[in-house]
């Protein structure tokens, strides 16, 4: 295992569809192996942000983007591997929105799949052994219409008024979670309300 003696400097992108969708692939063969990752990679010297943007999508997915937009920043330390990295999130559009990404380097990545950010949301919950609610897959009153779930400290869901219910006659078909790699989960626990859709498109 190398260790570095300074943090680095990654880049991982949004890669936005013409559904407000974006792809992630479970790594292999280094760091975070198993867990789930945006397609990115390392900045080199004298690169700007956009420029590496566009060389690790064409590597790793063969896709050709536009609109590349920077979005936020995370500051990861994985201790356990001796690593530590500064990740640029970037945005960007599909200049074909029909396009699907190729598997470049199937050494480094299982597959890309396309998710949502309400999706990663429930993956970053099952992570951390708490509830959450969908409203796609759980019948809810209009009261119970709200973006997030509040939780006590017991993980249990507290009503946001007396009039709210759940129709549990509705089978949740949650599917199956995956494990997020660890710039992923800093989104959520560092950059509080980031959404990377509304960023993105605010700032069209």
């Amino acid at each position: 295992m190398t260790i570095h003696t300074n943090a680095r400097v990654g880049v991982a992108v949004f890669i936005f569809n013409g559904h407000n969708e974006f792809i992630i692939g479970q790594r292999k063969g280094s760091h975070g192996a198993g867990t789930w990752a945006l397609p990115g990679g390392h900045l080199e010297l004298n690169e700007s942000f956009e420029t590496c943007t566009e060389r690790e999508i064409l590597e790793e997915t063969d896709l050709k983007v536009q609109d590349i937009r920077f979005l936020t920043v995370t500051n990861d330390i994985m201790k356990d591997e001796g690593k530590h990295y500064i990740t640029v999130v970037m945005g960007c559009k599909l200049c074909d929105v029909d396009a699907q990404p190729k598997l470049m380097e199937p050494e480094k990545c299982s597959g890309w799949e396309w998710t949502t950010w309400e999706q990663l949301r429930m993956d970053y919950y099952a992570g951390k052994g708490r509830p959450w609610v969908e409203r796609n897959s759980r019948k809810l009153t209009p009261a119970a219409a709200y973006d997030e779930a509040v939780f006590s400290e017991k993980g249990e869901i507290i009503p946001e008024s007396d009039s709210m219910e759940v129709d549990e006659s509705t089978e949740n078909t949650n599917p199956p979670t995956r494990q997020l790699f660890l710039p992923l989960v800093n989104l959520f626990e560092q950059r509080g309300g980031f959404d990377p859709v509304a960023d993105f498109w605010i700032a069209d």
